[in-house]
């Protein structure tokens, strides 16, 4: 992060308070580490959800969605290195109004999964965010 070239660490997980007095013309930088990472779900408060996992791509949640996807629920295995980085190929969007549409690899193949917010829940169809992980 910088503020008019001046450069800032800001701790992980933390927010970061910054006090000046802002003028119109002050640039704000922010850089984020854009790779796919694999989260797997909190364990032990809830047995049954002990076999999801999650995907984002730097702060982004990623969704599967069934308007592009009737396999949009299925459990999969998502092939991660051992540091949860999983090689995601950003590819065109198959609707119109989605921002960023990735494969996804997956010991059952590929998958696409979008930006969380692009997703089109107004046509009455479902959304998936953590993938049931296969057995």
């Amino acid at each position: 992060m910088s503020v008019n070239g001046r450069k800032y660490r800001p701790a992980a997980g933390e927010y970061f308070k910054l006090n000046r007095k802002w003028k119109p013309t002050d640039k704000v930088e922010i850089t984020f580490d854009m790779k796919c990472s694999l989260i797997d779900a909190p364990r032990g408060s809830n047995p049954k959800g002990n076999d999801f996992q999650a995907l984002t791509w730097g702060p982004l949640v990623l969704a599967r969605d069934e308007n592009t996807d009737p396999r949009y629920n299925q459990p999969v295995t998502v092939l991660a290195d051992p540091a949860g980085i999983v090689k995601a190929v950003r590819t065109t969007p198959t609707l119109p109004a989605t921002h960023i549409e990735f494969i996804i690899p997956t010991a059952q193949g590929p998958i696409r999964m979008i930006d969380y917010s692009s997703v089109n829940g107004w046509q009455g169809k479902k959304v998936c965010t953590w993938l049931p992980m296969a057995k």
